[in-house]
């Protein structure tokens, strides 16, 4: 017995040091994979990546965290040029992306709600993943900083590990405050208005504009149906989102469509309904620009959305040109 729990004890460190090993050998892969995921879900859009690759940008940085602790116990690692060229990165990474997400959040603050990302296509918000993933990096590859005999040279770092921690605090506390004030908002709307229908608290919650442009849909187009909604981003973050538009107006079918061509055949996907939308946002992105669907359709009509709830219906094909630049808002039944 005690033969076999040695066996099972060698056999069990011994796949321990090729995890170890293999941990050493793909974590500067993970590394830049961590970082390219975070700076790329900055610059598009947050989810990017779960739409197209089917991965939660959260599993990667959970692996870049278990891929680093394993690696630092490889023999390999404190001899290893790379690993200290990683390091040095790291560390120049950390300062940048902390003050470029300090400066502009600051900038958002003093211009209005999504000025960065009109003048810059930079989400500023989204800008912490990277710092984190850079300043992980850097905190737990340091492997001698709590080491007796580096004391005296750590003293001499103390300004620098200050620096780190006071970036760090600052992009906390300013995410923890921009979380506080919309739980903050949510709780004294819930306070102020505690017989609120539900209606009203799905506009506060979501806008009003898309919150009717939605209960109008679901008015006007039948629950069987299949619905060509516009390409996902801005100015279309809702009525785009294939999974946010979804909950609205469940159980019709929902297909994403491209700005200038339908980008699917009515007739394969059963096609009966195509949004019109001017869209949510004054901010735009991807070259998308306002008035949606920039195409012609063979149309049996266009059921145009009114703010006075109203329901007005043309009969006849959909030009779009007839539209751009009107801000209007409807469904086009498709001509079978």
């Amino acid at each position: 017995m005690q033969n076999v729990q040695k066996y099972d004890k060698a056999n069990l460190l011994a796949l321990l040091k090729q995890v170890r090993g293999l941990c050493y050998s793909i974590f500067p892969l993970i590394w830049a994979s961590a970082l390219l995921t975070s700076i790329g879900e900055a610059l598009v859009y947050p989810g990017v990546i779960k739409k197209y690759l089917l991965i939660n940008p959260l599993w990667i940085y959970f692996i870049l965290i278990a891929v680093r602790l394993f690696s630092k116990y490889d023999p390999r690692y404190k001899k290893s040029i790379l690993s200290e060229k990683l390091n040095k990165i790291n560390l120049s990474l950390v300062f940048l992306f902390g003050l470029l997400y300090l400066s502009l959040m600051i900038l958002e603050d003093l211009n209005y709600s999504n000025f960065v990302f009109s003048k810059l296509h930079v989400h500023p918000a989204e800008l912490k993943w990277p710092f984190f993933v850079v300043l992980i990096s850097y905190v737990l590859s340091r492997h001698e900083f709590y080491k007796k005999e580096n004391i005296k040279k750590n003293i001499k770092k103390i300004k620098l590990e200050m620096i780190i921690v006071s970036l760090f605090l600052i992009v906390l506390v300013d995410n923890l405050a921009g979380i506080s004030s919309v739980i903050g908002k949510d709780i004294f709307f819930m306070l102020s208005n505690p017989l609120a229908s539900h209606g009203i608290k799905m506009s506060e919650k979501v806008g009003l504009l898309f919150y009717e442009y939605a209960s109008f849909i679901k008015t006007n187009v039948p629950k069987e149906s299949t619905v060509l909604i516009p390409p996902m981003g801005f100015p279309w973050p809702q009525s785009g989102n294939l999974a946010y538009a979804r909950y609205f107006l469940f159980p019709r079918k929902l297909v994403g469509g491209k700005e200038y061509e339908p980008g699917h055949s009515y007739v394969e996907k059963g096609i009966d309904y195509v949004l019109l939308t001017w869209g949510e946002t004054t901010a735009t992105e991807h070259g998308f620009t306002h008035s949606w669907p920039k195409f012609n359709i063979s149309a049996e009509k266009v059921i145009y959305y009114s703010e006075d709830s109203q329901v007005i219906e043309v009969g006849g094909d959909y030009n779009y040109k007839d539209y751009l630049g009107k801000k209007v808002w409807g469904v086009i039944k498709v001509k079978k």
